[in-house]
């Protein structure tokens, strides 16, 4: 008999948008996740296949784990399981998750991030019978120019049904990605806008002065336009052309000058 491990399971009722996170990082919390309106049962997933150097490493046989270079494809099946008495339409796809005060949190709904970018599912939604199985395969191709570093995803399998009076009720169990990038590939391009401050230039002018700091790993040749708006009521301004200070940023470095002449506000009836 199979044995099939359901985690990072979660049943949330909501009004048309779902929301939820996955389980703890440890999965003894786990449960499959019960169906919608299907009778008694629930939908499980587990991950059929671990890579032979990973055999020792025990999040490997639950989870997909993998240490991979830029412009590598791999391949993993996964078995979703239907004890109800019903057929169950599953929908399989791939969401953002992070790691935050040590627990594994995926993305409610379909929130991208960078490895759930790079990743397919063969088929999208299945109709598994009453009591069987049906697999899928989950294709990861990560890109040449990829920058090194862990990224984290995960694989939901979703049913959906309905309670009545406008609630929907979804149920999600799924199985927690950990991709670890290597090669020689430099970080990825960032940068982070601070100490802005609103002045006046020599002639007068209204001017919104930023410093931009590249944190990331490549030189970067910035552009962009400034766009202003009230909290309240309706002014607003723009967008406006960003003068810049000085050439590109290097990486590591910043900029101390990032400018945008602005004129007076102008109010909208």
């Amino acid at each position: 008999m199979r044995s099939f491990v359901p985690v990072l399971a979660l049943v949330t009722a909501a009004l048309i948008a779902v929301t939820g996170s996955a389980s703890p990082a440890t999965n003894t919390a786990a449960a499959p996740a019960r169906s919608s309106g299907s009778g008694p049962g629930s939908v499980g997933v587990r991950l059929v296949d671990i890579p032979a150097d990973l055999a020792d490493d025990p999040r490997a046989r639950h989870y997909i784990v993998d240490n991979l270079r830029p412009g590598t494809t791999v391949r993993r099946r996964i078995e979703v399981l239907n004890t109800t008495d019903s057929t169950l339409h599953v929908e399989v796809y791939p969401a953002a998750a992070i790691i935050t005060h040590g627990s594994f949190v995926g993305a409610a709904g379909k929130k991208r991030n960078e490895l759930s970018s790079w990743t397919r599912l063969r088929r999208r939604t299945l109709h598994v019978p009453a009591h069987d199985t049906l697999r899928d395969t989950v294709t990861i191709k990560v890109p040449r120019d990829a920058a090194p570093g862990e990224r984290y995803a995960v694989i939901w399998a979703q049913v959906r049904g309905n309670r009545g009076g406008g609630i929907a009720l979804v149920s999600r169990t799924g199985i927690r990605m950990y991709l670890s990038v290597g090669g020689h590939n430099p970080p990825a391009p960032n940068f982070t806008a601070r100490t802005m401050t609103a002045q006046r230039g020599p002639d007068g002018r209204a001017i919104v002065r930023a410093q931009i700091i590249n944190t990331g790993g490549r030189a970067l040749d910035l552009s962009g336009t400034l766009k202003l708006a009230s909290v309240s009521g309706s002014l607003s301004a723009g967008p406006y052309q960003v003068q810049l200070g000085t050439p590109p940023v290097r990486a590591g470095h910043r900029s101390r000058d990032r400018r945008s002449r602005r004129r007076p506000l102008a109010r909208h009836p």
